[in-house]
């Protein structure tokens, strides 16, 4: 088995303009800091980026709840896509968090896996929303940390993967500018 034939890329997930749309949105938000782990917490020396979570439904916004169903509806396209491309079958109980993700100058998150004890994630997502910056890179390694692909940026790109221990992935410290995504899980 080659890890490499189940991290899956889709071009044109988003549209150009609904990257824009996107970007341009967020940046009128608040984002927070990105934690680690089950437990949430603020590593800034394991992941420096900022989140801005769109799955918490006390907030009275359209716009946000627009942005979580559409993005929800793509998913669970894309995992039907998944399937026919990889041969596995996968139950989707639910999708477990939806984030717009922000990392600027020096934002970086290191080597890690998605899936925990209390979350036990089946299918991690990055949806790639610009290339206007330099660094940032998306690398995946095997659990000996031998590097098995980067996916090379494009604004739209859909990057989706096995949550667990195999699938070890860091995003390299951006040096230039900024570097959108979104990222979301399914259990």
């Amino acid at each position: 088995m080659y890890l490499k034939n189940y991290i899956k890329v889709y071009d044109n997930a988003l549209t150009l303009e609904q990257v824009s749309s996107i970007i341009k949105w967020s940046n009128k938000t608040n984002f927070i800091p990105a934690g680690v782990g089950e437990k949430n917490i603020v590593e800034k020396t394991i992941r420096n980026c900022q989140v801005f979570p769109l799955g918490d439904w006390r907030e009275k916004s359209y716009t946000k709840i627009h942005w979580f169903n559409y993005l929800c509806f793509l998913i669970k396209c894309y995992v039907i896509e998944y399937q026919k491309n990889t041969k596995i079958n996968i139950n989707i109980n639910q999708i477990n968090d939806i984030s717009i993700l922000k990392y600027e100058e020096g934002g970086f998150y290191k080597i890690h896996h998605d899936s925990f004890f209390q979350q036990p994630r089946e299918l991690s997502f990055i949806f790639l929303l610009n290339n206007d910056y330099e660094g940032g890179s998306l690398n995946f390694y095997n659990p000996c940390k031998e590097h098995i692909t980067t996916v090379d940026v494009k604004p739209g790109r859909l990057i989706m993967w096995p949550s667990n221990f195999l699938f070890q992935h860091k995003v390299e410290t951006v040096t230039k500018g900024t570097r959108y995504s979104i990222v979301a899980w399914t259990l």
